[in-house]
């Protein structure tokens, strides 16, 4: 959101922006009375910033020796997050707008984020996270404000920016055949006591539970974290999300070392209805005992938060995938990381949106074309959750599970790997907002957070603003203008302590608007930006079987898009108009036989085609 101070510089201005945009603040204490988070530092936080609050880890899991090793027993508070804006900064802590909805636990690394606001933005080159960083308890989460066009001529990428995977680690080699049957280890090289220095189970994935260090090794998944093949040379399994991770693939060797315990993929989590948000699960490490080098498991996928009015993808990718296990020789191949999650909190998509939440794939093994050996490949990381403001927009929503890691070169035909599972998308989704004010708020004077406007439907415009310190004596007035007139009173609106949403529509004819919301407290009255919108008559869309044509009645604005999709929801055909019509008639011809959705704008006309 922006404050009036800002809006003078920001209007109609374009913002170009690349690489690492927010700053992420660790979190040492919380007054939920006063609504106050003492921080690390406050650089860079001012007054009305927008700020995410989040906890990234914190669940307890079961560390029993048994096959239910590392399931998840209390999530706790790993996982909650929300919106706020500040409303003060004094020495080293932040007090916030809003009473906080949720509970937190300061030593589970809780961070602030605080995220930038634009009035229209550019991504000009890759748009990313700060990696996730355990030691220090910060990054890993993206998250913009656009409170008009967000538009992309390059990717916004946090893939393999969340927990990270199983670290790699090669041993002096020696096996117990099936004496390492244990679901967790110590597995740094300190605790290797016997058989000369082996590693009894490799390091499993980092994820929402964090365990000691003698917990932190072999085949048992640690929550969203997959487990770490057990010697010998068995596979790690796969990070997960809201999905499962796949398991690793066994050591199936009948010479040499044998013994089949792969490590299990991370577990499903439970997101309490969406009111919890996660990073996707680091992949497991491999065993291995031969391999020079090799990147361990896979880093899951980070958090991404678009909040935009539009956003114009122009063809580029929005993703928070997790990354592919490490591929080995003659060893236990590393699993994939498991998949983020994105928030899309969007009004309007002006061409086809493609988000990925996809899981890393596991790892590949090599075996060398030696009989009789046959080692363990990579599981595969689950899919991510991407979340949908309204219904789910056209363009491409991946959240596949990775495929297990492949088996070369090798005399065995069996691969026990197993995929991870596909992610989740969620529709209607309301990201996590508190709409009670703090005392901090009744301190401060009536100020604008936000004010926006859309379009209910092609003569209904949605006006939306958001004020910090309003009271029952507070008066909204909705103005509006045709371009080049006078301003007209349209309504007047009481405002209330308990508020800081509100919101107005009316129909209207064809035109040119403008509006602007005056505030009036205490006999002096204020004023929002002013914001356009252009009603247009109602649109007809008719199919013309005759001659194979898609008829519109439409008053046609350069940049509009004619879609057509086919009965499944796929696009099929697209057009962008330059020039403005006031009528357009596309032919269908090319099209095979069957059903298809046109929409332009508010207007959609369903029709079949059949070739006499």
């Amino acid at each position: 959101m922006i404050t009036a101070l800002l809006f003078p510089a920001l209007l109609f201005a374009q913002t170009n922006i690349s690489g690492v945009v927010n700053t992420y603040h660790k979190i040492l204490g919380i007054n939920y009375l006063v609504s106050g988070l003492k921080l690390d530092n406050v650089s860079g936080i001012a007054v009305n910033d927008r700020v995410m609050i989040i906890q990234m880890k914190g669940a307890t899991v079961n560390t029993s020796n048994t096959s239910s090793f590392g399931s998840v027993t209390n999530l706790n508070n790993a996982g909650n997050y929300e919106l706020a804006t500040v409303c003060a900064v004094r020495n080293d802590s932040v007090f916030l707008l809003q009473q906080l909805l949720n509970n937190y636990t300061v030593t589970d690394k809780i961070q602030l984020v605080r995220i930038p606001t634009y009035m229209s933005a550019l991504v000009t080159d890759s748009l990313e996270a700060a990696p996730w960083d355990s030691a220090a308890g910060k990054g890993g989460v993206l998250a913009i404000i656009v409170t008009g066009t967000l538009s992309l001529n390059a990717p916004i990428s946090v893939t393999g920016k969340g927990f990270k995977g199983g670290v790699y680690y090669k041993d002096a080699g020696g096996c117990g055949n099936n004496a390492f049957t244990n679901y967790y280890y110590n597995p740094s090289p300190s605790s290797y006591l016997i058989y000369n220095n082996v590693q009894f189970g490799a390091y499993k994935g980092e994820s929402v539970s964090d365990l000691p260090l003698s917990f932190s090794g072999g085949k048992g998944a640690c929550a969203n974290g997959g487990g770490g093949g057990n010697n010998h040379n068995n596979g790690g399994g796969g990070g997960s999300n809201l999905a499962a991770g796949g398991k690793g693939g066994d050591n199936i060797s009948t010479v040499g070392c044998t013994g089949q315990h792969a490590a299990i993929g991370g577990y499903a989590l439970n997101n309490n209805t969406g009111t919890k948000l996660f990073l996707g699960g680091g992949g497991g490490a491999g065993h291995a005992n031969n391999t020079a080098t090799s990147s361990g498991g896979g880093f899951g996928g980070g958090i991404i938060f678009i909040q935009a009015q539009t956003l114009t993808s122009n063809g580029y990718t929005i993703t928070a995938n997790g990354t592919a296990g490490g591929n080995v020789n003659g060893d236990g191949a590393s699993g994939g990381g498991g998949g983020g999650s994105i928030i899309a909190s969007i009004s309007n998509y002006s061409d086809l949106v493609n988000c990925e939440t996809k899981g890393g794939h596991g790892g590949t093994v090599n075996d060398e074309l030696i009989s009789g050996r046959c080692y363990g490949e990579g599981g595969g990381g689950s899919g991510g959750v991407i979340y949908v403001s309204g219904s789910q927009p056209s363009g491409t929503f991946a959240v596949a599970g990775g495929s297990k890691g492949l088996k070369i070169n090798s005399t065995c035909a069996t691969s026990t790997g197993v995929n991870g599972n596909t992610g989740s998308i969620v529709t209607n989704y309301q990201y996590r907002e508190s709409n009670t004010l703090s005392t901090c708020a009744y301190t401060l004077p009536v100020n604008w957070i936000d004010f926006k406007i859309m379009l209910l439907a092609y003569d209904k415009p949605l006006m939306q603003w958001m004020v910090s310190g309003a009271t029952n004596k507070t008066v909204f007035k909705v103005e509006r203008r045709k371009i080049d007139k006078s301003w007209f009173l349209v309504e007047k609106i009481k405002g209330s302590e308990n508020l800081i949403n509100y919101e107005f529509t009316e129909t209207l004819p064809p035109g040119q608007y403008q509006y602007r919301i005056g505030l009036t407290e205490n006999q002096r009255i204020t004023y929002s930006p002013v914001r356009s919108i252009q009603i247009r008559s109602n649109q007809t869309l008719f199919y013309s079987p005759a001659i194979q044509s898609v008829l519109i009645n439409y008053d046609i604005t350069p940049n509009d898009h004619l879609r057509i999709y086919d009965i499944s929801g796929k696009p099929v055909f697209e057009k962008k108009f330059i020039t403005p019509l006031s009528s357009f008639s596309q032919n269908v011809s090319f099209l095979k036989n069957g059903t298809y959705i046109v929409q332009m704008g508010f207007a959609t006309v369903k029709f079949t085609k059949h070739t006499q």
